[in-house]
């Protein structure tokens, strides 16, 4: 019997295949340190949600990234609108002088949308039965209708809100006295789901001339 001598098989050089593995480790380590390095930046800074959760959320919400309306008021004839968050409800508080019992009474709003994308706005509650209706540009605007109006980047437009305060509403109140109610939108104006225009007016009877009176 005889034997066949094999060549001597040298071994496996095993540096290559460990300076993969600690290119690779290095690498998952940099992109650790540099999340952590940003939850630890987020949290000295006060924040109550992580950064990272926050870059998260916008990667998955692509369109809070695009073009956004942007609704402003200009002032009615009584005075200036003033505008505010509360909730969910963007509020616009808006003068409209005074209110004659049993007579027709209306103000109108400016509007302009100063963003960059369509504002669309859809009413859906009035507060008070004395409201008679709303207008946009001079045409009437339907209650929870689902057609929403429209103002594009740029466009100006005017909103108008009529009201008559009958003596039944107000037989058993003392006037002259401060009065308020609200028309309610749904819109897509990214600082509040929804828009809530408050009219402010003093309530008197037709002969009382602004001086208080007792209830009738």
């Amino acid at each position: 019997m005889s034997l066949v001598m094999s060549e001597s098989v040298p071994p496996p050089d095993t540096r290559v295949a460990r300076s993969r593995w600690a290119a690779k480790l290095g690498g998952a380590a940099l992109v650790l340190v540099a999340m952590g390095g940003l939850y630890v930046l987020d949290n000295v800074a006060g924040g109550g949600r992580s950064l990272i959760g926050q870059v998260f959320s916008i990667i998955q919400e692509p369109g809070r990234l695009g073009p956004k309306p942007h609704l402003e008021f200009g002032s009615t004839t009584e005075g200036e609108v003033t505008v505010g968050v509360a909730g969910d409800n963007l509020v616009a508080s808006v003068p409209a002088g005074e209110t004659v019992v049993d007579e027709p009474t209306s103000v109108k709003i400016p509007l302009v949308n100063t963003g960059m994308a369509r504002l669309e706005l859809s009413l859906y509650f009035l507060s008070c039965d004395c409201v008679n209706g709303v207008k946009f540009n001079g045409g009437w605007v339907p209650v929870k209708h689902h057609l929403p109006t429209i103002l594009d980047p740029g466009e100006k437009g005017e909103l108008e809100v009529l009201w008559k305060a009958t003596p039944e509403q107000v037989a058993d109140a003392a006037l002259p006295r401060e009065g308020r109610f609200s028309v309610e939108f749904k819109m897509n104006d990214p600082r509040a789901p929804k828009l809530r225009v408050e009219i402010n007016t003093r309530i008197r009877w037709a002969d009382s001339k602004g001086e208080p009176s007792q209830a009738r």
